[in-house]
């Protein structure tokens, strides 16, 4: 009450009128008294829906989740800033960059001069192996002498088919004779 008639005597400092405090009293009260209501309202709607989840078997939780659930889809949306390559993303992906490609390099460089390597020993390995064997063959009686017999005659005939021209079809009827 002591506050009421404080502001009545100051709105009256300012220079209103009896009258026009009294109409801007009763209209702050008005106003006050509707923000109230309107707090009680939506308290007893809560509490209303409390009521009638409970009467209806339905848990506290469930009710909850729901209520969230409805004030998020009924809320004005806002537009958001499409996400693109923003600075920050340029000046991140030239950090990564900047220390990927060493190691990039790094592991290329390891990995092709272990392959050179690896290539190069089983080459060797190969050729020597080949050696082997037809050193092996060449010692063993017979053998060896029948397969350098048989690669003689047919360099031989290689040869010979290729130096003189009119041997060519000659050499073509033979072997067509032959099947």
């Amino acid at each position: 009450m002591w506050n009421a008639l404080k502001q009545a005597r100051r709105l009256a400092q300012e220079g209103f009128t009896r009258d026009e405090m009294k109409q801007i009293l009763h209209r702050a009260a008005e106003l006050q008294s509707q923000a109230q209501r309107q707090a009680r309202d939506q308290r007893f709607q809560r509490e209303a829906l409390e009521a009638g989840a409970t009467a209806a078997g339905i848990r506290r939780d469930f009710l909850e989740q729901a209520v969230e659930e409805f004030k998020a889809k009924h809320r004005p949306k806002t537009k958001r800033k499409p996400e693109g390559w923003g600075l920050g993303k340029i000046a991140l992906a030239l950090l990564m960059g900047l220390f990927a490609a060493p190691i990039a390099i790094f592991v290329l460089g390891v990995v092709g001069f272990s392959l050179g390597i690896t290539l190069t020993v089983l080459v060797g390995v190969g050729l020597a192996l080949a050696v082997a064997g037809f050193a092996l063959l060449l010692t063993m009686p017979f053998i060896g002498i029948g397969l350098i017999a048989g690669l003689l005659v047919g360099f031989h005939r290689f040869v010979k088919q290729f130096s003189n021209p009119r041997t060519w079809h000659r050499a073509k009827d033979d072997d067509d004779d032959e099947d």
